[in-house]
This record gives structure tokens, C-alpha cells and sequence, in this order.
């Protein structure tokens, strides 16, 4: 389903079930297509809302920066354009920055937070300084680029079991613009530390870590678990545990309620 959203046109998946709904948000260089093998297998009564954020699978772009605020207002929109009053949000990596963003902005349409492979605190002095090399490599050698930074999601033993998954994802990542790539970065260098929000969130939340994830380190996981008074599972696996731990991840979805 398409939906325009400041004469943008944003694309979207509505199996519609029952009354309460989840909100399936993906990653950097992912789209709503991560959810599609979820969403087949899922069988429980909630309704399922995957979408395309700015510049990402079928949805264009904003403009020159992508902010997680705005990302958040696109959810809301597409919230609303579905008959969808609120919802559980469930955001892998830079799909859980929207999904604190929409809490903060939102927090009467948001039910429940489960943040997948993401994190609450901003960038670190070290990652903004390797966003800030991948927007000029971007500029040479996209393509270089996105199979680079989507095979260092995965540790080198699931580099080797999900090499085809691998090859699908580096194929639809490559097909975004460059300009889209790089409204995204900058959007993600400029978020906010969002460790209060979580930490006041008194409705259900989650952190979903691996254990071996190399973007977000388990101790940072666990760290932000205690601050924020969030449940934490650990799981076996690096960064993509809606693909490396499918099975786990739908059990969790079983008992959203």
C-alpha cells in the first residue's frame, strides 16, 4: 500500500488480524521486506504494520536529512492513514532510534517498546567519526560501501551461514540513492541520547541484544537495560536477530498482548 506524506510517497504492509497492532520498523539499508518471513510464520491476533521509512525499499525521500523525529512522524502518519490508533513498536537498530523518537513525540499512540539491536544513547565519538568516512566513500563507491557495511553486521560464522540472506540484502541495499544513504547518516549522527525517554517509559519495554553483535556491544546492552529499569534478552548471534534468531524473535511477537 503507498501513502503520500509531505508529497513523499511512502510504501506499507497491513495484514490486518485484530484490534491492537504492531509496528514493524527495519534498519539502516534494510526494508519493510526483513518482516516479510515474521509475518508469514506469525499466527497470534495482532495486526502487523510494516513500513518503508524516507528513502529506504520503495519510499522516497524527505530531503538532505532524514531525522529520527521525522521518521517517527512518518510512522504516525502511516499509523493513522491505516485506521491504526496506537500500537506496539518494534524497531531494529536504527528502526529502535524511531521507535524511542516516536515514544518521546507520540507516547498516547505507543503501547510498548522493543528495541531490537538498537540503542538509546547517541552516537559515540568514534562512530561519528566513521559515519562522517562513509559519507564521502558514498559519494565514490556506494556500492563498495553498502556490501562493506552490511556484511560487518554479521560476525564471521553467520557471514558463512546466511551468505545467500547477505547477497539479497547487499542487492535491494544497493538500489537506494546515494542521496537517501546520506540523509539517513547524517540523521542518525544528529539524534539525541534518548536514555531518559526509556528510563521514564512506564509502559512494557524490551532490549533484544546478541551476543556477539558488533555494532551494539552486549555490555552496552546490559548497561542500558539497568538504567532504564528494561527487560533484556540476550540472544546467540551478531546484529540481525530478526534474521539470526527468527524463531526467538516470533516467540517474543506471541506474546505481545
Amino acid at each position: 500500500m503507498k501513502t503520500d506524506f509531505q508529497g513523499t510517497s511512502i510504501f506499507y504492509d497491513h495484514d490486518k488480524r485484530g484490534t491492537s497492532t504492531l509496528v514493524l520498523l527495519h534498519g539502516f539499508l534494510e526494508d519493510r521486506t526483513i518482516w516479510d518471513a515474521l509475518r508469514a510464520d506469525y499466527s497470534g491476533p495482532l495486526s502487523l504494520l510494516s513500513i518503508d521509512l524516507p528513502g529506504h525499499g520503495e519510499s522516497g525521500s524527505l530531503g538532505t536529512l532524514h531525522t529520527m523525529e521525522e521518521m517517527a512522524e512518518v510512522v504516525l502518519h502511516v499509523m493513522k492513514q491505516s485506521e491504526t490508533t496506537s500500537a506496539h513498536l518494534l524497531g531494529h537498530s536504527m528502526g529502535g532510534y524511531v521507535c524511542l523518537a516516536f515514544a518521546e513525540q507520540f507516547p498516547e499512540h505507543c503501547k510498548s517498546l522493543l528495541l531490537l539491536n538498537s540503542s538509546c544513547e547517541a552516537d559515540t565519538s568514534e562512530r561519528l567519526i566513521n559515519r562522517k568516512r562513509a559519507l564521502q566513500v558514498i559519494n565514490t563507491n556506494k556500492n563498495s560501501f553498502v556490501s562493506m557495511a552490511i556484511a560487518n553486521l554479521f560476525s564471521s560464522s553467520a557471514r558463512r551461514e546466511f551468505a545467500s540472506e547477505i547477497k539479497t540484502l547487499v542487492a535491494k541495499a544497493q538500489k537506494m540513492e546515494v542521496s537517501a544513504i546520506q540523509a539517513t547518516i547524517k540523521g542518525m549522527m544528529v539524534r539525541r541520547d534518548r536514555t531518559r525517554v526509556l528510563k521514564e517509559w512506564k509502559r512494557p519495554k524490551e532490549i533484544i541484544c546478541g551476543n556477539e553483535d558488533p555494532i551494539i556491544p552486549f555490555s552496552s546492552s546490559r548497561r542500558m537495560a539497568t538504567l532504564t529499569k528494561a527487560s533484556l534478552t540476550i540472544l546467540d548471534g551478531s546484529h540481525m536477530s530478526w534474521l539470526e534468531r527468527h524463531d526467538e524473535i516470533l516467540k517474543k511477537i506471541h506474546f505481545i498482548e
